[in-house]
């Protein structure tokens, strides 16, 4: 189950974010009525907001997709992919590269994060001292 959708005219909400990315609470979006037109950003298909048991926010499909990469995460998956999701704001990966990052390996994705870490760091030395490898 994914962490983003899409929200006809707002953009893509992001679950692991306070204000979903867009300026909008997880109040305007779950269980509420009218229900908002919500898209998955991998398939496209129907989505709605979600709530699981252990309380992480998360976006289903209305109906089960057989052809979505995100059909069965457990939610142990999401806790790993909200944590990377997290990592990568902290190193400063803007949304349209961490949608694409949650699809990698997770070997490429510690690899990925680690070196946008050590770039900004580098960015931040003044010129005279020693960057970071």
């Amino acid at each position: 189950m994914p962490l983003t959708a899409r929200l006809s005219g707002h953009g893509t909400l992001d679950a692991t974010l306070d204000d979903l990315g867009a300026g909008t609470a997880w109040e305007a979006v779950y269980r509420v009525r009218p229900r908002p037109v919500l898209a998955c950003t991998d398939c496209g298909l129907p989505m709605h907001a979600k709530v699981s048991g252990r309380g992480g926010r998360f976006f289903a499909h209305d109906r089960r997709s057989a052809t979505c990469a995100a059909v069965g995460e457990t939610e142990e998956h999401r806790a790993l992919k909200r944590a990377l999701a997290a990592a990568a704001r902290e190193a400063g990966i803007e949304l349209a590269d961490r949608e694409s990052l949650t699809r990698q390996p997770p070997k490429i994705l510690k690899g990925q994060i680690r070196y946008a870490r050590s770039c900004r760091r580098a960015s931040a030395a003044p010129w005279g001292e020693a960057r970071p490898r």
